[in-house]
């Protein structure tokens, strides 16, 4: 049985880094509007966008996953088994000292096997639901999600009607200065309509 390493920490929350660039501030200034309530909103956004890309940055490789995944099956295999095959003599001390442990919640070895049988089949069970399927290349879906959030803000607090795609154009703008976004107008805007087909509709 190979010995279980701890896997890196993965980000999983913290404050939010919303800060914005002085540039996007700038671009934000010359929309017409309520500019006040479109640099929250973005500050939110991007707060966000920052949090679940160091988590996915910092997301164990998922070969490494699914051998961390095998290692606790066999621990648990590994446990189990030897709980239930211990000595008469062991096993007598050890059904003594965990019912004096658990009260009125004591667990027999061969339940405690039970249990690490379920542990073993949940690590499985993981591990399928992990399991890469296909090549699909999901590394810029949260910078597109943004690039379609900022749009959104834009929109909904712009005074004036803007076009689709100048205002992907603008949005692309802003969003570029935090990650790496088309800038073209016109692929921008189809970076931000394949994003809003691929949300489910309510």
């Amino acid at each position: 049985m190979k010995k279980i390493k701890r896997l890196p920490i993965q980000v999983s929350g913290g404050a939010l880094d919303d800060r914005l660039d002085p540039k996007v501030l700038e671009i934000i200034e010359s929309i017409q509007g309520n500019q006040e309530a479109m640099r929250k909103g973005i500050e939110n956004r991007v707060g966000w966008f920052r949090m679940f890309r160091d988590s996915r940055q910092t997301e164990p490789q998922a070969q490494d996953l699914m051998e961390h995944l095998q290692r606790i099956r066999e621990a648990a295999r590994f446990v189990g088994e030897s709980i239930t095959s211990l000595p008469l003599s062991a096993g007598a001390l050890f059904h003594d000292k965990i019912y004096h442990m658990g009260g009125d919640q004591y667990l027999s070895p061969r339940t405690l096997e039970q249990e690490l049988v379920k542990v073993e089949a949940l690590m499985g069970y993981i591990a399928k639901q992990i399991e890469p399927r296909g090549k699909g290349d999901k590394s810029s879906a949260l910078e597109h999600q943004l690039l379609s959030d900022v749009a959104s803000i834009i929109e909904e607090h712009s005074d004036r009607k803007i076009g689709q795609v100048a205002l992907a154009g603008i949005a692309a703008e802003i969003t570029s200065h935090i990650c790496l976004v088309p800038t073209d107008p016109k692929k921008a805007r189809e970076k931000i309509i394949r994003v809003r087909a691929a949300k489910p509709s309510e």
